[in-house]
């Protein structure tokens, strides 16, 4: 509600980069593809979320606007956020795969 209503911009979109930047963590083992429970789409929230930020909410508000100082500190919060998560994503090792795959689904190799 506060990001469609532009009350109190910028804590809208900071609450969406803060949960979007977890939703990229907690995702990151599948990879990056969507498809297989990924990455993608909680990294392209999350560019969103940035992208609100740093335009605004435009000329149509519906409530009060956070005084100028502290709408900067949240905006510096969000973008740190951001780029910690993306960061911590890009430097990460990518998963080892499960033995079960290499093996058809068996747990372990049968015993010849």
């Amino acid at each position: 509600m506060l990001t469609a209503t532009g009350i109190a911009d910028p804590l809208g979109p900071v609450a969406i980069a803060g949960a979007m930047s977890v939703a990229t963590a907690v995702h990151r083992r599948q990879g990056p593809m969507s498809q297989k429970g990924g990455y993608e789409l909680p990294l392209t929230n999350l560019a969103l979320a940035v992208g609100l930020m740093s335009s605004g909410p435009g000329r149509l508000v519906l409530g009060p606007r956070l005084p100028r100082p502290l709408a900067r500190l949240s905006f510096a919060a969000g973008a740190v956020v951001a780029a910690v998560s993306l960061s911590q994503l890009l430097q990460g090792a990518p998963p080892a795969p499960s033995r079960a795959a290499d093996h058809g689904g068996e747990a372990d190799p049968p015993a010849v």
